[in-house]
């Protein structure tokens, strides 16, 4: 088994297939993140917008 961590090998993590998926915690608020882009930010979109003062 393959453990992912915070320096992640993408390729590996492709290689175990779709009963694998990334999440990581909201450096705003803690909430779990597992939309891709959201995971890549270390954010979430509400918390984003919330940030920017929108």
């Amino acid at each position: 088994m393959t453990e992912v961590g915070r320096s992640t090998n993408y390729e590996e993590v492709d290689r175990l297939g779709d009963d694998w998926r990334l999440a990581r915690r909201c450096r705003a608020c803690g909430s779990w993140l597992t939309s891709p882009a959201s995971v890549a930010a270390g954010i979430g979109p509400s918390c984003a917008q919330r940030e920017s003062g929108r």
